[in-house]
């Protein structure tokens, strides 16, 4: 998120011992049951240590709290500590807008860095608020340069994360930064197992998490002149010696390569992506920090446009307007020609989906009448689980849905006279198109979960899945189940067949598959080199060929399963892959545009 602030305390206790520092790290997530009782012990335990110099948590509250008020409650507990304190968040504080937001509101950034005589401590959040992706964006990556660049040589730095650190994406863009300095130690918490080991030359430890049963425990970091001690309950988990000097390896990775794509256009944004769209040899291109820019195919700017808000979405083109949407609550609509503002209005909603476009069809009459013949809608939903449609050309509501009781991620998807849409309350709905009224929801249980789940139809069937990677068909009249494959463990976002009478999945166990759409059963796997990261893009079927990403590469693969690299496009996740013509169009999160064809 922009304009985050950063966090700087000075600690007056590890000043006066410039050579020696102890600091607790509390790496957790609080049970919903037993949280007060344990945050409770787990204060007493710290206030009980009079030498500790302050306090690191990471990921801590995202089990047990969201509202406002657990919120409250949590940092009332915290501020009974008798030392300083921080927070590294991480995907459970940040999956859900208004959590995120009340997170910002109690702790007041997502990063911070202590300077505390001879040693620096700095943590970042590598989880992309409302969303599955664990990445340290451009915008971290520029922080962390700036924070390190004020602090000389002989400052030792101290790295903290919330998970593994080699799990990150861009974590090797971190580590360049930081081998520039006088890196000592990366810190981990949430991990598998506690473990001590070497990052490319770098010390690291991982850690488990701190609250797995009812008792309370925490690790201490003992830092001295010499060397790093870590210990639990008086047990030694690790030891670091720092007068042995350790060659850094070159952790610098190459973001971009061409294998076999004829690249027609190629555009850095080296800022975060919110959302993209291609219409008459244009590239329109919404940028988190609020900035909407055209591109002509030859990557020329022809004009841009700043919002003055957040954009998590990508906007529309429709009767030659360009709708963009705020995460703050604004909807604008441009000249898709000019860029220039056609007009705007001040929404008492987060909106939280991209947008969608459809044909009206219900018989609402507006207050202000139109002036053109246009029956262009749009469609939008938001954090507080209402789905809207408004008139395009006057921005007046036709309707609004109150049906979902959870935040709504997932791109609304129009079928007919139905709008299909995913909620953070794990259900799949249906709504009329021309009424918005709820025509039937779905799940198949309790904990089944589509928040973050891409929604396809072929007319008569929806497609889905679950995030426990469970693939799900279901009745589109009827909202019923016809089938579900539960044996071959999908990512999220799913593709067609060229005919939709085949699905294509990236699963686990490197490989690709492909379901009969009808009944679900394995027709094919076709396999591929690594695991999959969790991407966000759907698979392309072109002639024949399945067009994919994975860990920023894009490949093609045959029926054969015959592997090929295209373009390494990024080290970062791709969020969008669509064909246009005979082209292919092509974004990654860390703001890099392609369009190519394949030789």
């Amino acid at each position: 998120m922009k304009r985050l602030i950063l966090i700087i305390i000075l600690l007056a206790s590890v000043a006066s011992k410039a050579q020696t520092t102890k600091f607790a790290f509390v790496h957790s997530s609080f049970n919903v049951t037993n949280s007060t009782a344990q945050i409770d012990s787990l204060i007493s335990k710290l206030n009980a240590d009079s030498s500790l110099s302050f306090v690191c948590f990471v990921g801590t509250a995202g089990e047990a709290f969201g509202t406002t008020q657990d919120f409250g409650n949590f940092k009332l507990a915290l501020d009974k500590l008798n030392k300083p304190y921080n927070i590294v968040p991480y995907q459970k504080e940040c999956r859900d807008y208004n959590c995120f937001a009340n997170f910002l509101e109690y702790f007041g950034d997502d990063k911070f860095v202590i300077n505390g005589g001879s040693f620096v401590f700095i943590g970042i959040n590598p989880a992309l608020p409302f969303s599955n992706i664990i990445h340290y964006t451009i915008e971290n990556l520029n922080w962390l340069e700036e924070t390190l660049d004020t602090f000389s040589l002989a400052k030792e730095i101290y790295f903290i994360s919330p998970i593994p650190f080699d799990e990150i994406g861009n974590s090797r863009a971190v580590l360049s930064l930081l081998a520039k300095k006088n890196i000592k130690l990366i810190i981990s918490g949430n991990a598998a197992k506690n473990q001590q080991q070497n990052i490319l030359g770098i010390n690291a430890i991982d850690l488990r998490n701190s609250f797995e049963s009812e008792s309370t425990t925490f690790s201490i970091f003992n830092i001295t002149k010499d060397s790093v001690i870590v210990y639990q309950t008086e047990k030694v988990l690790a030891a670091f010696d720092k007068t042995i000097q350790q060659q850094i390896e070159n952790s610098a990775e190459i973001d971009y390569e061409n294998f076999s794509a004829e690249v027609k256009t190629k555009i850095d944004l080296a800022s975060t992506l919110g959302g993209s769209l291609y219409w008459e040899d244009k590239i329109f291109t919404a940028e988190e920090s609020g900035l909407i820019s055209c591109y002509d195919t030859t990557g020329t700017l022809l004009w841009d446009y700043d919002t003055y808000g957040t954009l998590i979405s990508a906007p529309v083109i429709s009767d030659r307007l360009l709708t963009a949407a705020t995460a703050n609550g604004d909807i604008i609509t441009l000249s898709a020609i000019s860029g220039e503002q056609i007009q705007s209005i001040g929404f008492e909603q987060n909106i939280t989906t991209d947008l969608t476009v459809l044909g009206y069809t219900g018989n609402k009459i507006l207050m202000i009448p139109k002036l053109t013949k246009s029956n262009s809608a749009l469609i939008f939903g938001t954090a507080s689980g209402k789905i809207f449609c408004y008139d395009l050309e006057t921005l007046q509501e036709y309707w609004v849905n109150e049906s979902a009781k959870g935040m709504i991620k997932t791109k609304p998807l129009v079928v007919e006279n139905k709008i299909l849409f995913g909620s953070y309350d794990g259900y799949i709905y249906c709504i009329d198109s021309r009424s918005g009224l709820l025509i039937w929801r779905w799940k198949e249980k309790a904990e089944t979960d589509f928040s973050f789940a891409q929604i396809l139809s072929d007319g008569k069937r929806v497609f889905a899945v679950s995030n426990n990677g469970t693939t799900y068909c279901i009745d589109l009249l009827l909202g019923k189940l016809i089938w579900k494959n539960e044996t071959n463990i999908a990512l999220q976002h799913i593709g067609f067949s060229v005919d939709k009478k085949s699905l294509y999945l990236k699963c686990a166990g490197k490989k690709i598959c492909r379901l009969k759409s009808d009944n679900g059963k394995l027709e094919k796997e076709f396999k591929v080199a690594q695991e999959f990261d969790n991407s966000f893009d759907s698979i392309l079927e072109l002639n024949g060929t399945i067009i994919y990403s994975n860990r920023g590469t894009l490949y093609s693969v045959n029926e054969k399963s015959k592997e090929e690299k295209l373009v390494h496009i990024d080290n970062a996740p791709v969020i969008a892959l669509e064909k246009i013509n005979n082209k292919i169009f092509a974004a990654t999160l860390d703001g890099r545009i392609l369009l190519f064809t394949l030789r």
